[in-house]
């Protein structure tokens, strides 16, 4: 039964169902909320007039109420808590919170309704830099709020470093009156307990290339201490981290238990993936707590920033019940893990996910995702053992259009043990179908993985066979697999990816004359690679945002001295007009040299931390070059299409138009396309832009008959 159906409005979208960009997720957010009684349940919707969250009576279907309502798809709402009283707080896009209850529930926009920490939106204005996420229920009062709120500021200081500042708050829906629990300044995140204290700041200071994890408050004092310092030499677990070991052995801490002195952090210092772990801070020592997989990073260490906490609380039991992994959710709590066993058990092959219950969990909230399918929302009643489906993800998608997938994993002839996914075309254009390896951008994006992918969807539906892995350099599956990318950047992946499509032939039918390759970013790089080391197993490129010079940020600028930084800016009309330059990796010496030069713009004195994490990781500019396609531009001979939207580095994209010349001028096919805006998942016109190129791209080189007499 599908609740919502019984007394939908008729539902209007921007996306035609057969529209290719409909196999994109239209929403991350979570989109529903559970009463505190389990007896409602709230559904962000599309309307005739953009968005609007309903309150529906899970026992009454026909009960309906409007609670809020946006006139505009650009300002869809998102739900975010719901109090005993029946009080309901959601937020825009724009991170502006509303309180909407059963007085002014027939509010006709969000405009009516009371404002909840920030000062009233205009929509139309940019968005402020200022971002409010909520934190967690007050454990004194379930009708009071924590929420963090976060705004770039500066400091009086002679570097004018940019600096978070930092405060908790506590709302009370009553009255709509706001408290200031804590407030600092800091360069980083924190960390609070369930209290309010701020505990753990991971520090990321701007003009450094090490980062530190400090514990702020011990024994009721404030103060800040280094972690590792406070743990002393007993426990070396690297919560002090840099360019240098960012994709190497460090902890990372992740939240605080029920008890304030216990920390959970991950870690894979010691070994070769990362384990989840706790801390007691007040006795500096490891619990018995530990939560491992030999084969499987069990933690992100590059998604900290995450919206969603790794630890699960449940504030009716004033308890820590779970751990939110990649793989989903480990439960500590023993009741909870057998209604997951128990959810799982209905909704097979499928990966559930537990959201919230009501105080005497009786019901239960749920997100059910598939391969095949971005995710369904259901309220699973305990006492019934039956499942209510409320919603869909993504409601434009036809399930009888979607294409089957699977995952699959083999064993290199080298030994290598490779995991991924294969979409097969549901209607295919041309018997054998061609393939297409989809390649991610290792080492900062996660590889194929059991979920959804709408990008794999789309090339399927053109009638491809497509292909995922996580080729070596990818990162969840330990430190070996990452690091033995360093052997060769574009050798080692495409060892395995062509591994991987020897034993798909063995496996599927499909046309080895026709294989196109596409990757974002390093996979753009691979893509390109591909065509140039092998131009006999793969017929065509294709490039998203890929960087064609490895070696780009390998260059130490501060080598180059300061004559040639002030060479650099009197080239410019006036110093206002100066190129902005990244701050160079060296010593402490040069860094305080450098920052001391009187008469250069404040943005030379900016650290670029994720350039210097891509020089360390990828090494010297000598071994880079021999793994860019602009080296071997002059031996490339099949035809590519690269496509660069906003996001795009301005080198990047230098760096295209001269490797397009230089192809055209050897009479080879090449093609380049900018995208106007940032191809992000919520943006679909952008993706439709790409995607016609890509189709277009395809037909030609793929589908076009008179191909057979070109690609080979």
């Amino acid at each position: 039964m599908l609740l919502y159906g019984a007394f939908a409005p008729a539902a209007q979208t921007i996306i035609r169902e057969n529209d290719p960009i409909s196999y994109l997720p239209r929403i991350t957010d979570q989109l529903c909320k559970l009463s505190h009684d389990g007896r409602h349940v709230a559904l962000c919707v599309s309307s005739k007039d953009g968005f609007e969250i309903i309150r529906c009576d899970i026992e009454k279907p026909e009960d309906i109420q409007t609670l809020a309502q946006a006139r505009s798809f650009a300002q869809r709402l998102v739900p975010v808590y719901w109090a005993p009283s029946g009080r309901f707080v959601f937020r825009d896009e724009q991170h502006h919170y509303f309180i909407a209850s059963g007085a002014n529930a027939e509010s006709r926009g969000s405009a009516d309704l009371p404002l909840l920490l920030t000062e009233k939106p205009d929509h139309a204005k940019p968005p402020s830099k200022q971002v409010v996420r909520f934190f967690a229920r007050s454990m004194d009062d379930p009708e009071c709020v924590l929420f963090t709120r976060t705004s770039q500021t500066r400091i009086e200081q002679p570097d004018d470093t940019p600096q978070t500042q930092i405060f908790l708050l506590k709302a009370d829906l009553r009255t709509g009156q706001t408290t200031i629990l804590y407030s600092g300044v800091h360069e980083g995140r924190v960390l609070f307990d369930r209290q309010g204290r701020a505990r753990v700041l991971q520090e990321e200071p701007a003009y450094s290339a090490t980062r530190d994890d400090i514990l702020l408050q011990q024994d009721d004092k404030t103060r800040a201490i280094s972690l590792d310092r406070h743990l002393g030499k007993t426990l070396p677990v690297a919560f002090r981290w840099s360019d240098k070991n960012y994709f190497g052995p460090r902890s990372v801490p992740l939240g605080l238990g029920e008890d304030p002195e216990i920390l959970y952090y991950a870690s894979n210092v010691g070994r070769d993936t990362f384990g989840l772990y706790a801390l007691n801070l007040r006795t500096s020592a490891r619990t018995t707590f530990a939560l491992e997989n030999p084969t499987q990073d069990l933690f992100d260490p590059t998604e900290t920033d995450s919206a969603e906490p790794v630890v699960v609380y449940d504030p009716t039991k004033s308890k820590v019940v779970g751990l939110r992994l990649p793989s989903g959710t480990h439960w500590l709590d023993t009741e909870l893990a057998d209604v997951q066993t128990t959810l799982e058990k209905k909704l097979p092959e499928r990966q559930v996910r537990l959201l919230e219950w009501n105080e005497t969990r009786t019901r239960f909230l749920l997100l059910a995702t598939s391969m095949e399918d971005p995710g369904r929302y259901y309220v699973y009643d305990r006492a019934t053992r039956h499942l209510l489906h409320l919603l869909r993800v993504n409601p434009v998608l036809q399930m009888d259009a979607v294409n089957p997938t699977q995952t699959w994993s083999t064993i290199t002839p080298n030994g290598t043990t490779l995991h991924g996914s294969l979409t097969k075309p549901r209607h295919i254009a041309r018997i054998p179908p061609p393939a297409i390896v989809l390649v991610h951008d290792a080492p900062w994006k996660p590889g194929a993985s059991a979920g959804y992918s709408g990008e794999a969807q789309i090339l399927a539906r053109q009638g491809f066979l497509v292909v995922q892995l996580e080729y070596r350099g990818s990162r969840g599956h330990g430190l070996r697999h990452l690091n033995a990318i360093r052997r060769g950047f574009d050798r080692v992946p495409l060892e395995d990816v062509r591994a991987a499509l020897a034993w798909l032939a063995t496996q599927q039918r499909y046309d080895t004359r026709r294989v196109a390759v596409l990757g974002h970013g390093f996979g753009g790089n691979l893509a390109l690679r591909a065509v140039q080391l092998y131009p006999e197993e793969f017929c065509c490129a294709i490039a998203i945002n890929a960087p064609l010079n490895l070696d780009r940020d390998s260059e130490n600028p501060s080598a180059k001295g300061y004559n040639a930084i002030v060479q650099s800016m009197q080239q410019s009309t006036s110093i206002s007009e100066s190129p902005i330059m990244t701050m160079p990796k060296g010593d402490d010496e040069t860094y305080k040299s450098f920052l001391s030069l009187p008469s250069l713009p404040m943005s030379v004195g900016t650290y670029d931390f994720s350039a210097s994490v891509r020089r360390e990781f990828y090494g010297e500019p000598a071994a880079l070059r021999i793994s860019s396609p602009m080296t071997y531009a002059d031996k490339q001979t099949r035809p590519a299409l690269l496509i660069y939207d906003m996001s795009a580095k301005a080198a990047d994209i230098a760096q295209a138009k001269v490797l397009c010349d230089s192809l055209k001028r050897n009479q080879r096919a090449v093609e380049l396309a900018e995208i106007k805006g940032r191809m992000k998942l919520g943006q679909t016109m952008l993706f439709a832009q790409a995607y016609a190129h890509i189709g277009e791209f395809l037909s030609r080189h793929i589908f076009d008959t008179k191909s057979e007499n070109t690609s080979k």
